[in-house]
């Protein structure tokens, strides 16, 4: 019997359910050693905002647009040239039909069949500066948490499926700051299937 590329992706995220949740204890422990590090050396702590933009590769690029969304960082010195921060927001990806990727087939003729994808980031990093400039790269590490809604209709009438999943995920890029401006590029990989190219531009704040 067919099994639809939704039906597998749903079997592939209960097998992972229980790995995810060791990730998150991970990441949420990495959290708080930061700030308990931050807070023993007295850092100086700054806030940035900004909105994103993500364009998505591989798989995730067959069935989602080119996602939008803005995030919050939260970010210390850790010591010479080096930064690290937290990381969440909120990013939807535009919808895409997927009835060629074989959701709709067997279906009568006029059948649509759409996928809307969004994604929660929690992730930690550092940033390394380059000398005395604002040029640095970057790392980062945590969680997506993904959601996925597909929806099948045909004369007026319609059925849809809703699969959530928790994605180990990392982040490698370069930015550069200048004054209260931060501009980055990053390429994101979440799980097996969710990849994109990022963007960032944001305005820093001293806290």
């Amino acid at each position: 019997m067919r099994a639809t590329l939704l039906q597998k992706q749903t079997n592939n995220y209960k097998k992972r359910d229980v790995t995810m949740k060791k990730h998150l204890v991970i990441i949420l422990s990495l959290v708080f050693l930061l700030a308990f590090t931050s807070l023993n050396a007295q850092s100086k702590i700054g806030l940035s905002v900004g909105p994103e933009l993500a364009v998505p590769t591989g798989t995730l690029g067959d069935i989602a647009g080119i996602g939008f969304g803005g995030t919050v960082a939260v970010q210390m010195n850790l010591g010479q040239n080096i930064d690290g921060y937290v990381r969440v927001g909120y990013l939807t990806f535009g919808e895409k039909d997927i009835a060629s990727l074989g959701i709709a087939n067997g279906a009568p003729a006029g059948t649509t069949a759409n996928n809307k994808t969004s994604a929660i980031p929690l992730l930690v990093g550092t940033k390394y500066y380059f000398g005395k400039g604002g040029f640095y790269s970057l790392g980062e590490i945590g969680l997506h948490f993904i959601s996925n809604s597909q929806t099948v209709s045909f004369a007026g009438a319609s059925a849809s499926n809703d699969v959530s999943s928790t994605e180990f995920s990392y982040s490698v890029g370069v930015g550069y700051e200048v004054s209260s401006f931060d501009l980055g590029v990053r390429y994101t990989g979440a799980g097996s299937n969710a990849n994109w190219i990022g963007v960032r531009a944001a305005y820093k704040f001293s806290l």
